[in-house]
């Protein structure tokens, strides 16, 4: 390990995240509603330990970007978190996603 320190950073609160995303993308309320949903349950699953990965502000608006250029919002998931992870992360994320959308990743 070349670095002694770490530094720990919170994540953005809802209502930053909301301004974030409707100022850089065109994406309609309610899909940000869903996606910083689906963001903050990752967080807590990753700070309860259920999780090995989390999604950070950047992870977020990588999502968004690739959810307005591909017009899927499950697919651009798929691409941008989803495939980093274990089948069992995956599978979780994946109940979040259904929770938050009211439908499955794959029939997006």
């Amino acid at each position: 390990d070349r670095l002694d320190t770490t530094i720990e950073a919170k994540s953005l609160g809802t209502p930053d995240a909301r301004k974030l995303l409707q100022r850089k993308t065109d994406l309609n309320d309610d899909i940000i509603k869903g996606m910083i949903d689906v963001a903050k349950e990752i967080r807590k699953a990753f700070s309860k330990g259920t999780m090995m990965a989390t999604m950070s502000a950047r992870g977020l608006m990588a999502w968004a970007g690739k959810t307005e250029k591909l017009g899927h919002i499950g697919r651009a998931l798929q691409y941008t978190f989803l495939n980093k992870l274990g089948s069992d992360d995956r599978k979780v994320v994946e109940d979040m996603f259904h929770k938050a959308f009211a439908r499955k990743v794959s029939d997006d």
